[in-house]
């Protein structure tokens, strides 16, 4: 298994796992991380020095490498405002080709001490 990974603004993220390879070490599949980028950054000075990260988890593709890579399942991420520091996931859904599975849809809490804070999980179904 190999791990690439993409830099930006001391940001590391994790660009793609490639596994199950060949005997040419050539993977068999490939899972692609999309990022979109964020007008507005969410910051730490967790390390001792400061990270933005404007860049939001749009979709995760699995690839299967065959003569001409593939697609074959697509993980969407849809949230709530994008314009945020710590933006809201909403929904997740699956896509197997041409069908698209139900949405997971995600809940947060309104008010009080566990304000946004993960309330519920449904599963579409």
């Amino acid at each position: 298994m190999t791990y690439d990974w993409l830099q930006q603004d001391g940001m590391m993220h994790v660009d793609s796992i490639s596994y199950g390879f060949d005997a040419n070490d050539v993977p068999l599949y490939t899972v692609d991380f999309v990022y979109e980028t964020t007008p507005i950054s969410a910051s730490s000075y967790m390390t001792q020095f400061l990270q933005q990260n404007y860049l939001l988890l749009d979709r995760i593709d699995l690839v299967v490498n065959e003569t001409t890579p593939r697609i074959v399942r697509t993980l969407d991420l849809t949230y709530a405002e994008t314009n945020t520091v710590f933006p809201k996931l909403v929904t997740a859904q699956m896509r197997v080709g041409e069908q698209t599975l139900p949405a997971h849809t995600f809940g947060y809490h309104q008010e009080g001490a566990s304000l946004h804070r993960l309330a519920r999980i449904e599963n579409g179904q």
